[in-house]
């Protein structure tokens, strides 16, 4: 038996928050859970991995482990990307880019800003340390709302665990685990996908 997925880019992790009914006690039990009992080779596009083998990584992965918390779920999602994450102006129009722009249009010789101890001119290093802390607070602010965000999600998605020990696995493709990242193996349980990309 085979279990085929579709095209995989390339450079790209994700974490998975997995609800088990019980923690596991064999890398058996494990395939049992995830892919039943018949062996497989899962395949992602050009690469296969056999089911035994995604099965014995998320054991030793369960094993380094304690049920997650609340709080260590909550990080796993905050670092990542999830569906009601607020997006982002990237348009140029923050007053840190206008600040910039104006830098960069009276000061063409200076390469960048975030350099202001180093700057000689009292003008451009009073307005280069300006631009720093204004996109320093528009980074803290763009925190807390990203902050607000995953503990809103994270209380819609917790319900569906309910009576399941939480753990969390992180993979990426470009460690060689693209099969695991992409391979859905996780299908047969309650889990959320974060993307890390």
């Amino acid at each position: 038996m085979k279990i085929r997925t579709g095209f995989v880019s390339n450079s790209s992790s994700s974490s998975f928050i997995v609800g088990f009914k019980r923690r596991p006690q064999t890398a058996e039990e494990v395939h049992q859970v995830l892919f039943g009992t018949e062996p497989a080779v899962i395949t992602v596009y050009d690469f296969g991995l056999p089911t035994n083998v995604a099965a014995q990584k998320v054991f030793d992965d369960i094993q380094k482990q304690q049920p997650a918390t609340r709080d260590q779920i909550l990080e796993v999602v905050r670092d990542g990307y999830f569906d009601t994450r607020p997006s982002r102006d990237y348009n140029g129009e923050k007053p840190s880019d206008i600040m910039l722009k104006e830098f960069r249009g009276k000061y063409p010789d200076i390469e960048s800003y975030w350099d202001g101890e180093k700057i000689a001119d009292p003008e451009a290093k009073a307005l280069a340390v300006k631009i720093a802390a204004v996109r320093n607070a528009e980074w803290d602010e763009e925190r807390r709302l990203d902050d607000i965000a995953a503990d809103e999600y994270l209380d819609t998605q917790m319900p569906k665990f309910e009576g399941c020990e939480v753990y969390l696995f992180s993979y990426a493709d470009d460690g060689g685990e693209c099969v695991m990242e992409h391979g859905d193996i996780f299908h047969n349980l309650v889990h959320i996908v974060i993307s890390n990309h």
